[in-house]
């Protein structure tokens, strides 16, 4: 009766050992999902996420790891053209 108690201890364990190895192995495609979730309730928007290797040189802000780390999601901001339609917009000098 010890013995099989003693077994089923350490199955337990070893079983709840390779839980967070299980967990950490995140799907992009989630990691994505939770990331937008979080942006959109900041207010954030006219961006993209994107996968990239965990070797890949990026200039992007990286946002989030995946896939047990083998992949990486980076962040890019689009540019938007407000900035120059307002430049235009305002009158010229000895116009």
């Amino acid at each position: 009766m010890k013995h099989a108690m003693i077994k089923t201890g350490l199955l337990l364990g070893m079983l709840l050992s390779f839980a967070p190895a299980h967990a950490a192995k995140l799907a992009c495609d989630a990691i994505i999902e939770k990331i937008n979730t979080k942006l959109d309730g900041k207010g954030v928007h006219d961006y993209t996420l994107k996968v990239i290797s965990k070797n890949t040189e990026t200039k992007h802000r990286v946002v989030g790891v995946c896939e047990g780390g083998s992949q990486k999601v980076i962040y890019i901001r689009k540019k938007t053209a407000k900035k120059n339609d307002a430049a235009d917009a305002e009158p010229k000098a000895g116009a």
